[in-house]
């Protein structure tokens, strides 16, 4: 995430993939790193389901405005190591 390095299909097209460049969850724009993370809705209905099921716990919250990178880097000090194997998973 910190190099964009995922194989989102944002990048996968512009490195000249034949891949369509749209989000596959939710359909509504562009998937890129940041989007993902950041603006797909469904994305952030699966974190929000997660924390109502007490997958994980309720300070392991994420908004559009905060850093995500910064956010995960404050998680190892909140989390024990069965919490960030699911965050990882998730």
């Amino acid at each position: 995430m910190c190099y964009n390095a995922f194989p989102v299909r944002g990048t996968l097209f512009k490195q000249g993939g034949h891949i369509d460049p749209q989000c596959p969850l939710c359909l509504a724009d562009i998937e890129s790193t940041e989007y993902l993370f950041r603006w797909c809705t469904t994305t952030h209905l699966v974190w929000e389901l997660a924390i109502e099921h007490k997958w994980i716990p309720c300070q392991v919250q994420f908004n559009r405005t905060q850093n995500w990178v910064q956010s995960f880097g404050t998680l190892k000090d909140m989390c024990n190591d069965k919490t960030l194997q699911r965050i990882a998973f998730l």
